[in-house]
């Protein structure tokens, strides 16, 4: 049996409970800490997704008002509701005047 290679090196601060529970769980698994920890890290990072970039949000949120009624575009949304703005305004001031 070939032995594995490794490529990288990494140095963990734990604390006393978790370097225990660690050390437990490897002894009764009968595998190395290093390994265990391998293994979780193998774990985590397969259901794990990296946040996205600034770039994969513009790309998902393109286009997003292509199915959002009478507006064409944000602009036109915006400019609906300002004129809702101006009669609301017109109507607190009618009434304090």
């Amino acid at each position: 049996m070939q032995a594995k290679h490794f490529d990288e090196k990494l140095l963990v601060n734990l604390t006393a409970d978790q370097y225990r529970r660690l050390k437990m769980l490897a002894k009764g698994m009968g595998e190395s800490m290093a390994q265990v920890v391998r293994e979780a890290i193998e774990t985590y990072t397969a259901t794990k997704k990296p946040p996205l970039t600034y770039l994969e949000i513009l790309d998902k949120t393109a286009g997003a008002w292509k199915d959002h009624g009478d507006f064409k575009d944000g602009v036109s949304y915006e400019n609906e509701i300002r004129k809702g703005w101006s009669r609301r305004l017109k109507r607190e001031w009618h009434h304090r005047g």
